[in-house]
């Protein structure tokens, strides 16, 4: 008898002691995906919470230092722990996302956890022009010095393709204008930071609503986002349900139908980026159920 579990094809032999051996194949099954890298366990931080969790210099919240070291080593085993599954409970952070202001004596905060590496994001939805605003270049500069060698990459801007309907450029941005202020980024970064060496960027960072006729790897790299050979990494953002209505756990994010319809949506963008070049990781870089407040837990 032949069970199909997931993607594996497993055969199961029924035996009087009621014992069943199974012996998963040695080759995936067509139509398989190629093996995904597991190895970098990440967090994301919202800016306006990031220095609540991280602590400054003096202080640094040794809550999250400890979290982020039994990340770092994958598992945890605790011998005189009672409970099977004890949660984490990190600080609620306080304020928006809109109209808070920070000071030099924030990016301390980004020398508090030592065994990680960052991804930095470039800000660019306010670029004075094609270039870096003096804001966001003082920004880079103090939180490059912090970071050091833990820099793992420069991301080029969030969620570029939403900068125009968020009223911060005009009504013509596309991804040639998205480009141009990319590589103008790269050239500003370069030549006035000096703490970095030949670093590379993640570039992209779409929404996850995103139109991906008009937003994707083929069109970017097409139009020369990698001339430079600086591109590490292409990041899209991933959410399974936008909060416009009829958001349940049993239609739509417990969902395996309605799973695999959404995730098939990067197969192409994956697949041109692993036929271009197999040295370029693709990252859902920021993933979470739904967007807004609207969910019904219908069971």
């Amino acid at each position: 008898m032949i069970l199909l579990i997931g993607l594996a094809a497993l055969a199961v032999h029924s035996h009087a002691q009621s014992v069943i051996t199974l012996t998963p194949s040695p080759n995936p099954p067509p139509g398989a995906s190629r093996p995904g890298n597991h190895n970098f366990p990440s967090l994301a931080f919202e800016k306006s919470s990031f220095y609540a969790y991280a602590g400054n210099s003096t202080h640094p919240n040794l809550f999250s230092q400890a979290l982020i070291d039994i990340l770092q080593s994958k598992d945890h085993y605790n011998a005189s722990q009672a409970a099977a599954v004890v949660k984490p409970h990190p600080p609620d952070p306080n304020g928006g996302l809109w109209g808070y202001s920070i000071g030099p004596s924030y990016f301390d905060a980004l020398a508090n956890f030592n065994s990680s590496k960052y991804i930095w994001m470039l800000p660019m939805a306010h670029a004075a022009g094609l270039h870096m605003g003096a804001e966001a270049l003082t920004q880079a500069k103090l939180a490059l010095r912090n970071i050091g060698s833990k820099l793992q990459l420069l991301e080029l801007g969030n969620e570029p393709n939403l900068y125009h309907e968020q009223g911060m450029h005009g009504a013509q941005y596309d991804v040639a204008r998205y480009l141009s202020e990319a590589l103008q980024h790269e050239a500003d970064i370069e030549g006035n930071v000096t703490a970095v060496k030949r670093v590379k960027y993640q570039a992209l960072a779409y929404d996850s609503g995103v139109s991906h006729a008009v937003w994707n790897e083929e069109k970017a790299f097409g139009a020369g986002i990698n001339r430079n050979a600086r591109i590490g990494s292409v990041s899209w953002h991933y959410y399974q349900s936008v909060s416009s209505g009829g958001v349940t756990l049993r239609k739509t994010l417990m969902n395996h139908t309605a799973t695999v319809t959404k995730l098939s949506r990067f197969i192409p963008n994956i697949r041109h980026l692993y036929n271009r070049n197999a040295n370029l990781d693709f990252v859902l870089g920021e993933v979470g159920s739904v967007i807004g407040p609207e969910l019904k837990w219908d069971v």
